[in-house]
């Protein structure tokens, strides 16, 4: 079935006839593709200019850009934001119609991670490296990214609340040519881990909860229960 915002885009001739069948109706609901917000754009949004509704704006940054956290639309000016980098001053003008990423899906806990809110998923059925990356993806997410130690903190805290027993979990690392590496290809930005294993097939990275936690490379094949996140945050082309 394809995503609620690919149909949308396909039938972008009746934007009016879309948003008034509620996917910007401004609350939580099965096929919002976003909901209202308070937040005014800031001087770190991109602007698109000439934009004549709602529905081309949302398309517009979705176009445009990977990733974004908000956009919205003035309606008396026509212009676009695309709200992707860290808040900065608010732009002039008070006439915004501004939309965030819907909440995190129930069986997630939602987390604020700098500017940008997390869902946490912990599941404690055991299962590969594989196994488990394939879960998370198929939630719209992935295996849980530990790039900072706040990011760490969060982890930590999340396993401790999710579960009493000290447990090993799979999160985003894999070994090759020397160098862990995130899913999307670049190196770690921060490590959790506690020595270098000289096993080449330990390729995985797995973090120990309780007392003396830390990360450490295991290989794919072992079972082991696992973290999904998802970025509260809309993801273009």
């Amino acid at each position: 079935m394809e995503a609620p915002w690919i149909i949308i885009l396909l039938m972008y001739a009746s934007p009016l006839l879309l948003v008034e069948a509620g996917y910007f109706n401004g609350r939580p609901g099965l096929n919002e593709l976003a909901i209202s917000s308070e937040i005014a754009p800031t001087r770190a949004c991109s602007v698109i200019g000439n934009i004549d509704t709602l529905l081309q704006c949302f398309a517009a940054c979705m176009k445009r850009f990977r990733r974004f956290y908000m956009f919205g639309r003035n309606s008396a000016t026509l212009m676009c934001f695309c709200c992707k980098d860290p808040p900065q001053f608010p732009l002039p003008g008070t006439v915004f119609n501004t939309y965030i990423a819907p909440p995190c899906p129930l069986i997630y806990s939602e987390y604020t991670y700098g500017y940008l809110n997390i869902c946490l998923r912990f599941v404690s059925n055991l299962m590969t490296y594989p196994m488990a990356s394939s879960v998370c993806q198929q939630d719209g997410g992935d295996l849980v990214r530990l790039d900072s130690q706040r990011k760490f903190d969060i982890f930590q805290e999340f396993v401790a609340n999710s579960t009493n027993a000290t447990v090993a979990v799979w999160l985003q690392g894999i070994w090759d040519n020397s160098t862990w590496f995130y899913h999307d290809g670049t190196p770690l930005e921060f490590t959790c881990m506690i020595g270098e294993s000289n096993v080449t097939s330990e390729a995985r990275m797995v973090a120990k909860s309780g007392n003396h936690s830390g990360c450490f490379g295991a290989q794919s094949g072992m079972l082991n229960m696992f973290v999904c996140e998802i970025y509260r945050v809309f993801s273009g082309f």
